[in-house]
């Protein structure tokens, strides 16, 4: 009989045995989840900071930073100084109290009788007298800096004073359509350059995508006020006007000229889709700390945020992408033409909450939406600019143009385009209709014959049938 040395026999239970293999798969599984986190992690960032670095090598900003570059202009050559001022200086009469607003005011002089709350807009007006020469004064300025910031995180900053710059938008639609009531045209056509001027540098800010709509909301206030004054506007050569009295033609010439000029508008509207694209990159770079944004998410553990790093960069960098595309198509002329190139929204895979709040905030219902309206403000501007061109023809020629191209060349360089068409089709003109009219397409891009309908009583539906521009000033409007 053998001998058999107890030290040299080794006891596994069947339980021990398996023990040993899941403790060996378990750490085997970690590894491979921590390489796998480190792996997308690593990849994804790098693929995001690559297209950070060709953002910044075009000279596009991505970072809070990029956006707080100042012209430093003296104060004397700034319009923002001026409008700041204005702010300021601004009364709204305590006696209104709730009741009545800049809105209703604007409205009651839209009215069919024009003369309803006249005693309440005079004493608006000349409670703002100082207000509104500093807004004429900021009109001569060529340039403004409002010296505005951008602090982390993006998503965070406020922007303080944009209702009072739409104050001050609404003041001057008083103003200038009280100045044509007591037949003062030549103080109504510097007023409505004054108007224009405060949309055109508000949309120099160049920041946000709120700032452009600001921009873009009062110039569409001046079209308002066009509309109704422009049927009745007195317009005389400048030799031998009659002082305050009626406008020059030069001034309403340099109306037109601002209405057409489309440049900064343009220009401000791409910057602003590039601000929100930094804007999405900042709020996902600052939720990778767990901090807390204060509006809009409570924040997560640090733990947590730190397990869902890779979500949070791949998103990025797909939200980046998605927004460099909706940029790169809106440099393109007419609605139709950028929605054929409008990509479509990413996958956003970060959990359920954030996640459907970034694919809301990216979707194509909403930048179409916003790029809709950019068009339906771009159609505006080029009918009113069109409709004073008409108003100069009838002036000289004691009628209205046939056609459009009667304009060509001297009351206007081209015929305007239509934003919602196709091709290069311009905008219509209804001189025979009842009313006579001009018109865009509108959204849905198909020609319903200058056909409307309103939305509310404030305007007209252009997203189901056509965006029209009555040239007697008698658009119909329902009442509240």
């Amino acid at each position: 009989m053998t001998n058999i040395d107890p030290a040299e026999i080794s006891y596994n239970p069947p339980r021990f045995w398996w023990t040993k293999r899941i403790a060996i798969a378990s750490a085997c599984l970690v590894a491979i989840v921590v390489g796998s986190w480190g792996g997308v992690t690593f990849i994804g960032q790098y693929q995001l900071d690559s297209l950070i670095a060709s953002y910044r090598a075009a000279g596009e900003p991505v970072y809070a930073d990029d956006f707080n570059i100042h012209k430093n202009i003296p104060d004397g050559e700034n319009a923002a100084t001026y409008y700041n001022k204005a702010s300021d200086a601004y009364i709204w009469p305590a006696a209104f109290g709730f009741e009545i607003t800049e809105s209703d005011l604007i409205e009651s002089i839209f009215a069919k009788d024009g003369r309803a709350r006249t005693s309440e807009i005079e004493y608006v007006i000349n409670s703002n007298g100082a207000a509104i020469e500093l807004l004429k004064r900021a009109a001569q300025c060529s340039d403004a800096e409002w010296r505005l910031t951008f602090a982390k995180p993006m998503i965070d900053t406020p922007y303080s004073d944009v209702s009072a710059m739409r104050r001050l938008g609404k003041l001057l639609s008083l103003a200038v359509m009280d100045s044509h009531r007591k037949g003062d045209d030549r103080q109504a056509v510097d007023l409505l350059f004054a108007q224009l001027r405060l949309a055109r540098h508000r949309a120099a800010i160049r920041r946000s995508l709120l700032d452009h709509m600001v921009a873009t909301s009062i110039g569409e206030l001046s079209c308002d006020v066009i509309q109704n004054i422009g049927p009745t506007l007195d317009v005389r050569d400048a030799d031998g006007m009659p002082v305050g009295a009626s406008a020059s033609k030069s001034g309403v010439e340099e109306i037109i000229s601002e209405l057409l000029d489309e440049r900064v508008y343009a220009d401000s509207f791409s910057h602003a889709l590039v601000s929100e694209r930094a804007v999405f990159i900042d709020t996902l770079e600052f939720l990778q700390t767990g901090e807390s944004l204060n509006w809009l998410f409570p924040g997560v553990s640090k733990p947590y945020a730190w397990a869902i790093r890779p979500l949070l960069v791949t998103d990025s960098r797909r939200i980046a992408n998605h927004m460099t595309h909706i940029a790169g198509a809106c440099k393109l002329a007419t609605y139709p033409a950028i929605m054929s190139e409008y990509p479509n929204p990413p996958i956003v895979v970060v959990g359920r909450g954030l996640g459907d709040l970034l694919y809301d905030g990216i979707s194509n219902a909403a930048y179409e939406g916003f790029i809709a309206v950019e068009m339906a403000r771009l159609s505006r501007r080029r009918m009113a600019a069109t409709s004073l061109a008409i108003r100069l023809f009838e002036v000289d020629h004691g009628r209205r143009p046939v056609k459009l191209d009667e304009l060509i060349p001297d009351y206007l360089e081209s015929i305007p385009r239509d934003p919602f068409a196709s091709g290069n089709a311009s905008i219509q003109y209804l001189p025979t209709a009842n009313p006579p009219v001009l018109y865009s397409i509108g959204r849905d891009g198909v020609d319903d014959g200058s056909r409307f309908e309103l939305m509310g009583i404030e305007a007209v539906d252009w997203e189901k049938f056509d965006l029209v521009f009555y040239l007697d000033g008698d658009r119909p409007r329902r009442e509240p």
